[in-house]
């Protein structure tokens, strides 16, 4: 779902998650890997106006994205 909703790659979606781990808590819920962010101020780095325009992406952007993608779940 990840990489669906990046546009990228399994595998290298899979690398940053691995390179990231230190930053995310996992968990499995329904045979299926679930994450979030563990500490607040990483999370807080990502929410940074710059770190987010570099990225090319908003928030609501974002989070639009896994909403819809949510719906096409349900239906």
């Amino acid at each position: 779902m990840l990489s669906e909703l990046a546009n990228e790659d399994e595998l290298l979606v899979q690398q940053i998650l691995d390179e990231w781990a230190q930053f995310l808590h996992a968990v499995t819920i329904d045979r299926q890997q679930r994450y979030s962010i563990y500490h607040n101020s990483f999370r807080e780095f990502l929410h940074r106006k710059e770190v987010i325009e570099a990225a090319g992406v908003s928030i609501g952007d974002v989070n639009a994205r896994i909403a819809d993608d949510l719906w096409k779940g349900l239906f």
